[in-house]
């Protein structure tokens, strides 16, 4: 069994692990405060592998911190331990293949990155070993680095997807 406080440090240290290299921690790691509520330790479930409906815990969180690495530059490591295959940290000019791939400087600036953790242990071997799937609102951060992000609706036709329709 997974206790509420083994499963936030786990996610704590994800958080770090993940994000670090690129937004080395300010205010760090916190669970998630959004207006008048407070996600506090209580609100994280023990997980028990054995019985299927706790098997799942949701962590909300919110991390500060200072960008000052590459984005998009880190090598990553997926949930079975394996490498993640990204270019260097700190990339030439040119790659052997052609330019480096798009990145963002490191801009100095304070970004409040908030996000959610799945932590899941469906078995024993989970149970040792948690799955943690980590979501990050990306479009935030870009905003608070000081990019204008945009999208336009799909091309008519798109699959799994219905025409909006346009404004006169």
């Amino acid at each position: 069994m997974l206790d509420r406080d083994t499963i936030i440090e786990l996610v704590r240290s994800d958080i770090a692990f993940g994000l670090g290299k690129v937004f080395p921690p300010d205010a760090g790691f916190q669970l998630l405060e959004v207006g008048e509520f407070r996600f506090g330790p209580r609100d994280v479930r023990d997980i028990d592998a054995q019985d299927p409906t706790q098997q799942t815990a949701f962590v909300p969180w919110s991390y500060g911190a200072r960008h000052e690495g590459l984005l998009l530059s880190v090598p990553g490591t997926s949930f079975d331990g394996q490498e993640i295959p990204v270019i260097d940290p700190e990339p030439p000019l040119e790659l052997p293949n052609g330019p480096t791939p798009p990145a963002v400087l490191p801009t100095g600036r304070p970004v409040s990155i908030v996000g959610a953790t799945l932590v899941v242990a469906r078995n024993a071997q989970e149970e040792a070993n948690p799955v943690l799937l980590r979501f990050v609102d990306w479009a935030d951060v870009y905003t608070q680095l000081g990019f204008d992000i945009s999208t336009r609706p799909p091309e008519p036709g798109a699959t799994g997807f219905q025409r909006i329709q346009e404004v006169p």
